[in-house]
């Protein structure tokens, strides 16, 4: 049994009855902290997608894709940590 998904979507034609010209393919990079559906699957945070031109453009501004040319966005740490009174333990603060 296959999904909506599993189905091959039928080839685009012009107006003379020809198969259209598939779009071209930009390669981006999944932003930190977001996921995307690729080719039926979820690409995840750092993960490579290449999709056509327009989509990328699209997903960019939504935040979900970075630019793999663009320098790396700064680490980002886990908050902070505090020692008690001089028995070596940390502890994180409530939230």
């Amino acid at each position: 049994m296959g999904t909506k998904d599993d189905a091959a979507a039928p080839a685009a034609k012009t107006p003379g009855g020809e198969a259209a010209p598939l779009p071209a393919l930009t390669i981006a990079i999944v932003a930190p902290r977001k996921t995307v559906k690729y080719e039926g699957q979820y690409a995840g945070p750092g993960k490579e997608v290449s999709l056509p031109a327009a989509e990328v453009a699209e997903l960019r501004a939504l935040g979900f894709l970075v630019d793999p040319n663009a320098d790396p966005a700064p680490a980002v740490g886990e908050g902070p940590t505090f020692e008690t009174e001089g028995d070596g333990t940390s502890v994180r603060p409530a939230e």
